[in-house]
Protein backbone atom coordinates (compact mmCIF):
# COMPACT_ATOMS: atom_id res chain seq x y z
CA UNK A 1 0.00 0.00 0.00
CA UNK A 2 1.40 3.32 -1.18
CA UNK A 3 0.78 6.72 1.24
CA UNK A 4 -1.38 9.05 -0.07
CA UNK A 5 -0.44 12.26 -0.87
CA UNK A 6 -2.05 15.69 -0.02
CA UNK A 7 -2.53 16.67 -3.82
CA UNK A 8 -4.21 13.29 -4.10
CA UNK A 9 -7.22 13.37 -1.42
CA UNK A 10 -10.25 14.28 -1.87
CA UNK A 11 -12.21 16.50 0.03
CA UNK A 12 -15.76 15.46 2.20
CA UNK A 13 -17.76 17.04 -0.65
CA UNK A 14 -15.45 15.12 -3.30
CA UNK A 15 -15.74 11.79 -1.89
CA UNK A 16 -19.56 11.95 -1.36
CA UNK A 17 -19.98 13.05 -4.66
CA UNK A 18 -17.80 10.52 -6.40
CA UNK A 19 -19.97 7.59 -3.99
CA UNK A 20 -23.22 9.24 -5.02
CA UNK A 21 -24.27 9.84 -1.39
CA UNK A 22 -24.79 12.65 0.39
CA UNK A 23 -22.04 15.04 2.68
CA UNK A 24 -24.30 14.13 5.73
CA UNK A 25 -23.59 9.97 5.24
CA UNK A 26 -19.97 10.76 5.18
CA UNK A 27 -19.88 12.73 7.77
CA UNK A 28 -21.76 9.96 9.68
CA UNK A 29 -19.60 7.54 9.05
CA UNK A 30 -16.83 9.75 10.02
CA UNK A 31 -18.41 10.07 13.76
CA UNK A 32 -18.81 6.08 13.48
CA UNK A 33 -15.45 5.66 12.48
CA UNK A 34 -16.90 3.32 9.59
CA UNK A 35 -14.65 5.04 6.61
CA UNK A 36 -10.93 5.71 6.88
CA UNK A 37 -10.05 9.24 7.07
CA UNK A 38 -7.35 11.52 7.32
CA UNK A 39 -7.25 14.61 9.55
CA UNK A 40 -5.34 17.80 8.62
CA UNK A 41 -6.00 20.48 11.71
CA UNK A 42 -9.96 20.82 11.24
CA UNK A 43 -9.89 19.40 7.75
CA UNK A 44 -11.26 15.90 6.58
CA UNK A 45 -9.44 13.93 3.52
CA UNK A 46 -9.90 10.72 2.13
CA UNK A 47 -8.14 8.55 -0.32
CA UNK A 48 -10.33 7.10 -2.30
CA UNK A 49 -8.51 4.10 -3.09
CA UNK A 50 -7.96 3.07 0.25
CA UNK A 51 -12.15 4.28 1.17
CA UNK A 52 -12.95 1.51 -1.36
CA UNK A 53 -10.30 -0.99 -0.63
CA UNK A 54 -11.99 -0.52 3.15
CA UNK A 55 -15.53 -1.68 1.87
CA UNK A 56 -14.12 -4.60 -0.36
CA UNK A 57 -12.31 -5.37 2.95
CA UNK A 58 -15.79 -5.17 4.94
CA UNK A 59 -17.67 -6.91 2.26
CA UNK A 60 -15.97 -9.92 1.91
CA UNK A 61 -15.80 -10.10 6.18
CA UNK A 62 -19.67 -9.52 6.01
CA UNK A 63 -20.49 -12.96 5.09
CA UNK A 64 -18.90 -14.61 8.01
CA UNK A 65 -20.29 -12.95 11.57
CA UNK A 66 -17.47 -10.41 11.60
CA UNK A 67 -19.51 -7.85 14.01
CA UNK A 68 -18.94 -5.22 12.37
CA UNK A 69 -22.23 -4.08 10.92
CA UNK A 70 -21.31 -3.93 8.05
CA UNK A 71 -24.56 -5.53 6.57
CA UNK A 72 -26.71 -2.65 7.93
CA UNK A 73 -24.61 -0.37 6.20
CA UNK A 74 -24.64 -2.04 3.04
CA UNK A 75 -28.00 -3.68 3.16
CA UNK A 76 -28.30 -7.45 2.31
CA UNK A 77 -27.17 -7.86 -1.12
CA UNK A 78 -23.89 -5.72 -0.39
CA UNK A 79 -24.32 -3.40 -3.65
CA UNK A 80 -24.54 -0.15 -1.63
CA UNK A 81 -22.96 1.71 0.26
CA UNK A 82 -26.11 3.55 2.25
CA UNK A 83 -26.71 3.31 5.67
CA UNK A 84 -29.41 0.98 6.59
CA UNK A 85 -28.82 2.53 10.26
CA UNK A 86 -32.37 3.22 11.61
CA UNK A 87 -30.55 5.88 13.86
CA UNK A 88 -29.24 7.26 10.59
CA UNK A 89 -32.66 7.06 8.79
CA UNK A 90 -34.13 9.03 11.70
CA UNK A 91 -32.40 12.05 11.91
CA UNK A 92 -32.45 12.22 8.16
CA UNK A 93 -35.89 12.45 7.74
CA UNK A 94 -37.66 15.78 7.08
CA UNK A 95 -40.57 17.39 9.39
Amino acid sequence: MGEATLEGLLTIRQLAERLQLSVGTIYYWVSRREIPVIRVGKHLRFDFAAVLRHFQELSNLSGRGSGLGFRKMIGQQGSSLTTQDPDHAESRRKD
